[in-house]
């Protein structure tokens, strides 16, 4: 069982219309949550109302996820550079793909110190001045240009909508370094939460199979709060 598995347990019991406060709080403290997870606790019980639910809260959790588990991503970073870098892939610019926050950039930043990094969102990411490019994300892979050895980042970005994936197929981007991180679809609770506002978990066979690529891959999965997987794609030409 991982974090995970006990955030959305307590997150189905957070949704329970008869459990007042006070039984909320007894919850949080039985669990021993801290107050990035009670974030997310709070916004799992809400997520099956559009009215109550809360994107800033999601992005909120995101962020404090990555950062905590920052030793295991930088592990997983580095082990998909040395990939590239094995094949002649070294990226002088990155694009962090419907960023949602920072916490992503800066570690990209560490494993590729000498590339610049830029976050794309529909909206402005906090301290990243020029960095941040406000843009949907599909109109931005669908009108790339971009002559540099580029790198697209997109971490838990596919599985919020189809065109997200579609999108990556596009002659655009074929000439673009690819890494991917998604959640890996035995987190079942968070599939059937997906699945409401029109998304899904996927296999990275799927993704492979949509981009069409037919350069070497490298799989990596791991366990952090929850159960992951990374794909880094080589681009068409190398």
């Amino acid at each position: 069982m991982t974090r995970g598995d006990v955030l959305h347990a307590v997150g189905t019991l957070f949704a329970d219309q008869d459990l007042d406060d006070r039984g909320r709080q007894q919850l949080v403290e039985a669990m021993r949550l801290t107050g990035s997870e009670r974030t997310y606790v709070e916004y799992c019980g809400s997520s099956c109302d559009p009215s109550k639910r809360s994107y800033d809260n999601l992005r909120a959790w995101l962020k404090s996820n990555v950062e905590h588990n920052r030793g295991t991503l930088q592990t997983m970073l580095t082990r998909s550079a040395r990939f590239m870098a094995d094949h002649k892939v070294m990226p002088s610019t990155i694009f962090d793909i419907g960023a949602g926050h920072d916490a992503w950039v800066r570690l990209l930043q560490e494993a590729w110190p000498s590339a610049q990094v830029f976050a794309v969102d529909r909206f402005k990411i906090p301290g990243m001045d020029w960095h941040s490019i406000e843009q949907d994300v599909v109109e931005f892979i669908e009108t790339f240009k971009e002559e540099e050895p580029t790198l697209l980042f997109l971490s838990e970005v596919i599985h919020c909508k189809p065109r997200n994936l579609d999108a990556l197929s596009c002659p655009s981007v074929a000439g673009c370094a690819k890494l991917i991180v998604e959640l890996d679809p035995s987190e079942r609770a968070i599939d059937d939460r997906l699945r409401i506002t029109g998304g899904r978990l996927m296999h990275p066979a799927e993704v492979i199979a949509a981009v069409g690529t037919t350069s070497e891959t490298l799989l990596t999965t791991y366990e952090a709060t929850f159960r992951y997987w990374s794909l880094a794609m080589l681009p068409e030409e190398a």
